[in-house]
């Protein structure tokens, strides 16, 4: 019975607790309005679905078992294909005329 109770008690902590992605909707809202947490909402729906499609095709348990399988999957998901600039570029300047007095 103390494992019902303790149980409950998680459960009902967890349902009342807002997740990463419910954060990430009404910090986008907040900032860019309802349009921009569309990307958010999405990303997040999109994410569920893999996850989703993952458990019914029992592709976890698969994963779960072999360590090959896993490490394919790892590689896969870690390889992200972007061909454009880094997000910070640190710029050379032969003049420092700005830091000058």
């Amino acid at each position: 019975m103390e494992s019902y109770i303790l149980f409950f008690i998680i459960a009902v902590a967890t349902i009342l607790s807002p997740g990463p992605g419910v954060i990430l909707t009404l910090t986008n809202a907040i900032r860019y309005g309802t349009s921009g947490a569309i990307g958010g909402i999405l990303g997040i729906a999109f994410g569920t679905f893999i996850v989703a499609g993952v458990s019914a095709t029992s592709l976890g348990v698969i994963l779960a078992t072999s360590a090959v399988a896993f490490s394919i999957m790892k590689y896969i998901g870690a390889r992200r294909p972007n061909k454009s600039k880094p997000a910070l570029e640190v710029r050379k300047t032969e003049s420092f005329s700005l830091l000058r007095a």
